[in-house]
């Protein structure tokens, strides 16, 4: 009898072996819901952000400018807890408004770079 559990023993181990995978597979985190709102004010001051270093690159804006406005877009930032925490109707004013306050600068910068 125990001949013929033996070849049974040795052909099961390995294939049993090839299946554990250390538990990986049972816990997995639930993906993380992402609130439309916030992605889209996320990508707001991200594009905030992107054109006051685009302004200051192309001499739109001056250096102390640029950080004068990314200091503001930092204090939005921090009333919210963060740009990628909930922000409320508060912040995306605030966003807007700093978005048409860096739009506003840089075309005064364009004007006093053509010598205006």
């Amino acid at each position: 009898m125990r001949l013929i559990l033996l070849p049974l023993l040795i052909v099961a181990t390995p294939a049993m072996a090839q299946i554990w995978d250390g538990g990986r597979s049972v816990a997995r985190p639930a993906p993380r819901q992402i609130d439309p709102d916030v992605f889209a004010r996320s990508r707001e001051a991200r594009g905030i952000d992107r054109s006051i270093r685009d302004g200051v690159r192309r001499g739109e804006l001056t250096r102390r400018e640029g950080r004068e406005l990314r200091a503001q877009a930092g204090a939005i930032g921090r009333t919210s807890g963060g740009l990628s925490a909930g922000i409320g109707p508060q912040q995306t004013t605030a966003l807007l408004g700093l978005r048409g306050l860096v739009d506003a600068r840089r075309a005064q910068g364009r004007e006093r770079k053509a010598g205006r």
